[in-house]
């Protein structure tokens, strides 16, 4: 029985790091998403494999890489609603998929409410209230304690 308790205290321990680690995945998502200077490294990058327009090029406007989607297109539905989540606050979820019709994503309501679901029995967001939602979080200082104890 005693491995059986160690055992699940460890698995407790290395699900709290793993949801540590989530927030730690979003946080830096965050911060690639907020970085300047894409368009900069997009047309080094364009120079690097094109070569530098001659005159005659320049007067057509250079030539261009194809450009990605945006950004709100690439993420999945979850990491877009949970970001909106942290930026907003408290919200509700037709506020939400407002929200991702202004990104120029085409999630309903009913979407919505399903990556509600899920966040919250992940336990990544918590109510704030009837309807709004709000993110969870995470203590950093806790979880290097907990990585301190769950190593061997």
């Amino acid at each position: 029985m005693k491995k059986l308790d160690e055992c699940e205290r460890q698995r407790d321990l290395l699900d709290t790091i793993i949801q540590g680690l989530q927030e730690e995945v979003l946080g830096l998502q965050n911060a690639l998403i907020r970085l300047e200077g894409v368009d900069a490294i997009r047309e080094f990058v364009d120079v690097l494999e094109l070569g530098e327009p001659d005159a005659d090029a320049a007067s057509e406007g250079p030539a261009r890489l194809p450009q990605p989607p945006p950004l709100w297109q690439r993420i999945t539905r979850t990491d877009a609603v949970m970001r909106l989540i942290a930026e907003n606050g408290p919200i509700g979820p037709r506020d939400l998929a407002e929200l991702l019709r202004a990104h120029g994503r085409t999630d309903n309501a009913h979407q919505v409410y399903s990556v509600i679901a899920r966040l919250r029995s992940q336990e990544r967001i918590r109510s704030e209230g009837r309807g709004l939602w709000v993110a969870v979080a995470v203590e950093r200082p806790k979880v290097a304690r907990l990585r301190r104890e769950a190593e061997p």
